[in-house]
C-alpha cells in the first residue's frame, strides 16, 4: 500500500565512484547525479537508499511503470518499478501514465550504501537525518 510512505527507505543497484567531501558520483535512470556517500562507498556498484522525499517522477517516456498512486495533500504518491524489478516510491504533482515515466532525483534526501552487509537500511538509517 502506498499511504504512509514518510521514513520508508528503499535502495537500488548502483555504480558509483567516490568523491571528496563524503559524497560521490552515481549513475541512475542512465544519468549522473552527485549525492551524500558512506565512508566505505569504493569506485564499482554500491547501493543507493532512497526515500519518498528524494523521488519526482515526470511524465517524461522512461522505464519506470507505475504500479500504485493516491492523491494527497496535492500531488500525486507512487509506486513504480523499473526493467530489473527495483520498485521505489515518490511524487508526482501530474496525473502520469502507467506505462512510462522519468525520475528526477533529489539527491540531499539520497544516501549512498557500500555494497554488501553494510547496505541494511537497518543499519544505516540512524545516521539519515
Amino acid at each position: 500500500m502506498v499511504a504512509g510512505l514518510t521514513g520508508a527507505f528503499r535502495s537500488v543497484e548502483v555504480m558509483a565512484e567516490p568523491l571528496r567531501h563524503g559524497q560521490a558520483r552515481v549513475w541512475f535512470d542512465d544519468r549522473e547525479w552527485i549525492c551524500p556517500a558512506h565512508p566505505l562507498v569504493r569506485k564499482g556498484r554500491a547501493r543507493l537508499l532512497l526515500r519518498p522525499e528524494s523521488i519526482r517522477f515526470s511524465d517524461q517516456p522512461g522505464p519506470w511503470r507505475l504500479l500504485k498512486r493516491r492523491f494527497d495533500a496535492g500531488s500525486f504518491h507512487i509506486e513504480a518499478q523499473n526493467p530489473r524489478g527495483e520498485r521505489i516510491h515518490g511524487f508526482s504533482a501530474q496525473n502520469l501514465p502507467l506505462d512510462s515515466a522519468t525520475v528526477e532525483l533529489l539527491p540531499q534526501h539520497c544516501w549512498l550504501l557500500p555494497e554488501g552487509p553494510t547496505a541494511s537500511a537497518e543499519v544505516c538509517a540512524p545516521t539519515l537525518q
